[in-house]
């Protein structure tokens, strides 16, 4: 009866404990990489180099992941600057403004959502390319090159320089505040920014990278207008000087003015310089009003009195 007593004991011990069992594993469980190896990341993206900068918080916050690490650290208000190599990366908040000086003199300042990488010129690379922006002004020297907002390339020219990008748009302004003219390569064009004027370049999915000179394209100009035509095509007489029309007649491809053409066969398209309207467009009406009836003879081709 003892031996009973205690078994039943044992077992109400054993559903007491089992009910105050907790799993804590989750549901589903972690997420297991498809790929391996990893592909690179921004670490090998921009790896360290060789120049050093300074970088200057203004006003908070502000944060400087240095070349080789994988986070950010925040300039606190006792740390004012701080040194790092070409591969770092800058953070500015909502609010906060910092800049990134060289040795030579240029510098970058980012005000309030901005963040942007401190490349490497000695690779090859840009002096600093943008990946987030707001607003930021640009002090360079004659020949260095900033890759913008959407991959453009911002060369030459002293600045300022003043970029704005508004929330949610798709349009980067670029105002030239300076004495000297600057270049900005867009794709497949090259625009000259000269003192005063300001250009709104849009940014696109496909990127606003330059295009690289392929081998089997030839350039076509028609006035002001510079085309890259590859494939069997023709040209045709343009409306104007300044127009260039092609008609596709085999496998081909056009570039010009930014965008990349294909057709079927037959078809054309006309390239305009930009800036010019497109010739308005004239649609006949659906319901055109009856023609009014002749006069008596004249359908017959008799004269008239």
């Amino acid at each position: 009866m003892g031996h009973a007593r205690r078994s039943v004991a044992l077992l109400l011990m054993g559903l007491a404990s089992s009910a105050c069992y907790i799993d804590t594993q989750r549901h589903p469980g972690p997420m297991r990489e498809l790929v391996d190896p990893l592909p690179p990341g921004s670490l090998d993206d921009y790896p360290t180099g060789s120049e050093e900068v300074l970088i200057v918080r203004h006003a908070d916050p502000v944060l400087v992941r240095a070349a080789g690490l994988a986070g950010g650290v925040p300039l606190p208000f006792y740390r004012k600057s701080a040194r790092v190599n070409s591969g770092s990366w800058l953070f500015v908040e909502a609010g906060g403004r910092a800049e990134v000086i060289w040795p030579s003199g240029a510098s970058v300042v980012l005000f309030d959502q901005g963040t942007g990488v401190v490349s490497s010129p000695a690779r090859g690379e840009p002096l600093f390319i943008f990946q987030e922006l707001t607003r930021a002004t640009l002090r360079l020297i004659e020949g260095d090159r900033v890759e913008l907002l959407g991959g453009a390339i911002l060369i030459g020219g002293t600045g300022p320089f003043v970029l704005e990008h508004e929330n949610f748009s798709e349009i980067l302004r670029v105002r030239n505040r300076s004495k000297s003219t600057a270049r900005i390569a867009f794709r497949s064009a090259l625009f000259d920014l000269d003192p005063g004027h300001v250009i709104d370049l849009p940014l696109l999915t496909s990127g606003g990278d330059p295009l690289q000179i392929d081998p089997d394209f030839q350039t076509v100009t028609s006035g002001v207008t510079e085309i890259q035509v590859r494939g069997e095509f023709q040209m045709l007489p343009a409306d104007t000087p300044n127009h260039a029309s092609v008609r596709a007649i085999g496998e081909h491809e056009f570039r010009g003015q930014g965008v990349r053409v294909r057709l079927d066969r037959g078809e054309e398209v006309t390239f305009l310089p930009l800036g010019e309207p497109s010739a308005p467009e004239f649609v006949l009406p659906r319901n055109p009003a009856p023609a009014p009836a002749p006069p008596p003879g004249a359908a017959s081709g008799e004269d008239q009195p």
